[in-house]
């Protein structure tokens, strides 16, 4: 969320806007970029929307505040997150994927998860690091979570219906 707050104040279009023409629009992501940061509208039949479940274990429709749009508020599908990782990995997106995927070190000099499984946080990536088939990861809106292996050049996508 850091990020995206940033990326509003020094970016003149402001973070949605980044994003979409930045990013979804360099990927070829259309239905993704139409659908934009309306989560909580199914906009286009051939994406994904995001569901949680509540206490009673209904599935009902992701509903967000604005300030987590850096999380969780976009919609997409399979293909079109084929081509964000395509981009991603062909540089297309961003030049320097280990700066993106670099954990940031606190204060202590220590790194923080925020799940068992991550050992740091990243630009919005949790990163898992270890000696065999390290990994960075990204979930969001209870709908999606990439895992993306850099070194065995393998990324995995799992999507809610």
């Amino acid at each position: 969320m850091l990020l995206g707050k940033i990326i509003d104040k020094y970016q003149p279009q402001g973070f949605q806007n980044f994003i979409i023409t930045g990013q979804l629009a360099q990927a070829g992501m259309t239905k993704t970029a139409s659908a934009a940061f309306n989560s909580t509208v199914k906009t286009n039949a051939q994406l994904i929307p995001q569901y949680f479940y509540n206490n009673r274990h209904h599935v009902l429709h992701a509903e967000y505040e604005a300030m987590l749009q850096t999380a969780a508020e976009m919609s997409s599908n399979a293909e079109e997150l084929a081509s964000y990782l395509i981009s991603l990995k062909s540089k297309k997106l961003v030049q320097n994927l280990s700066t993106l995927w670099t954990p940031v070190t606190l204060a202590d000099g220590k790194t923080r998860s925020i799940g068992p499984i991550e050992t740091g946080y990243a630009m919005g990536w949790q990163v898992i690091e270890r000696e065999h088939h390290p990994a960075v990861s990204s979930s969001g809106g209870n709908a999606v979570s990439m895992v993306i292996y850099p070194k065995d050049d393998v990324a995995v996508v799992v999507l809610k219906t």
